[in-house]
C-alpha cells in the first residue's frame, strides 16, 4: 500500500483482510487501519431430517459455542438452577455452624485482650520509652510483648484458630454455591460469585463488598435483606472494637473493658443472626425455583 492511489498515500479506503490475522476484514481509511471489523457470515446449518415413522427421536444436541466475536453468556441457563440449588442445600447445615464460628474467634480475641491488658500496657510503656531514648541518642533494650497465658489457654486458643480457618473455608464454599444459584435464578448482583468471595480477603473493600455479595443472594424486596444488614453491622462493629480494645490497652487500658463488653455483645449478635441468613437464602432460592416451575 505504498503507491499513490486516488489522492491517498496508500490503497483507497475499503475492506481488506485483517492484518492482525483475524478471520474477518478490517477497514482501511486510506491512511491507517481503523477499529472497524466485519466477520465472515457462517454458512447456514444443514436441515435436520425428520425422524422416520416409528423411530425414536434422539436427544437434543448440546448448545453450540457462541460465534467468533460474541461473548459467552455471563450466567448459566435457568435449567441448571435445580442442580446448583441441590449443591447449595447439601451445605446448609454445615454452613449454619461455619458462619457462626468467626464470632467465637472474635470473642476469644477480646477475652485475651481483657485478661492481658496489664501486659499490653507494660509493653506500650516500654515501647514509648524506647522511642524517647532513640530521640535523645540513647540506647535501651528492645520492648517485647509477653502474654502470661497458661498452657490450657494457649491450647484452647490454637484449637479455636484452626476451627475458624476451617469455618472460613466452608463459609466461602457455601457463599460461592449460593451465589451461582442466585445468578441462575436471575438475581441481580453487584459482584460475580468469585469476586464476592475474594472480596473478603482484599483490604479496604472488605468493609462493604462482602455485605453486597451476601445481600444479593436474596432478591430485591426480600425482608431478610434487613437481617443481612444487621449481621454486617455486628461484624464490622466487632472488628473495630477488637482493634480499639488492643489500642486502648497499649496506651492506657482504661477503656479496654468497655470496648471488650461492647464487642462481646456484637459477637453474640453475629452468632445469632448469621445462621438465620443461611437458612433464609436457601428458603428464598427454593421458593423461586418452585414458582418458576
Amino acid at each position: 500500500m505504498s503507491e499513490e492511489t486516488g489522492g491517498y498515500p496508500g490503497a483507497p479506503p475499503d475492506w481488506y483482510p485483517d492484518p492482525a490475522g483475524g478471520p474477518g476484514k478490517r477497514w482501511w481509511d486510506g491512511y491507517s487501519w481503523t477499529e472497524g471489523v466485519v466477520l465472515p457470515t457462517p454458512p447456514p446449518l444443514p436441515p435436520v431430517p425428520s425422524p422416520a415413522l416409528g423411530a425414536t427421536a434422539s436427544a437434543p444436541a448440546a448448545p453450540a459455542p457462541p460465534p467468533y466475536g460474541a461473548p459467552w453468556p455471563s450466567a448459566p441457563p435457568v435449567g441448571h438452577a435445580p442442580t446448583l440449588l441441590a449443591d447449595e442445600l447439601r451445605m446448609v447445615r454445615l454452613a449454619r455452624v461455619a458462619v457462626a464460628i468467626p464470632a467465637l474467634y472474635l470473642f476469644w480475641d477480646l477475652m485475651v485482650t481483657w485478661s492481658s491488658r496489664a501486659q499490653i500496657k507494660k509493653f506500650g510503656d516500654e515501647y514509648r520509652q524506647q522511642i524517647d531514648a532513640a530521640r535523645n541518642g540513647k540506647t535501651i533494650s528492645n520492648a517485647h510483648l509477653q502474654l502470661e497465658l497458661s498452657a490450657t489457654v494457649r491450647t484452647l486458643g490454637g484449637f479455636i484458630t484452626l476451627a475458624t480457618l476451617a469455618a472460613v473455608i466452608i463459609a466461602c464454599i457455601w457463599q460461592y454455591r449460593a451465589a451461582t444459584t442466585a445468578r441462575a435464578l436471575g438475581r441481580p448482583a453487584v459482584h460475580s460469585p468469585g469476586w464476592g468471595v475474594g472480596s473478603w480477603f482484599v483490604p479496604i473493600v472488605q468493609f462493604w463488598m462482602p455485605y453486597q455479595a451476601i445481600r444479593d443472594l436474596l432478591e430485591p424486596g426480600n425482608p431478610n435483606r434487613a437481617l443481612v444488614a444487621r449481621w454486617w453491622l455486628c461484624m464490622v462493629g466487632a472488628w473495630i472494637l477488637s482493634v480499639a480494645a488492643g489500642l486502648s490497652a497499649f496506651f492506657s487500658g482504661s477503656l479496654t473493658p468497655y470496648f471488650c463488653l461492647a464487642g462481646w455483645a456484637l459477637c453474640i449478635g453475629i452468632a445469632t443472626v448469621a445462621p438465620r441468613i443461611v437458612t433464609a437464602v436457601a428458603a428464598a432460592h427454593q421458593a423461586s425455583l418452585g414458582s418458576s416451575g
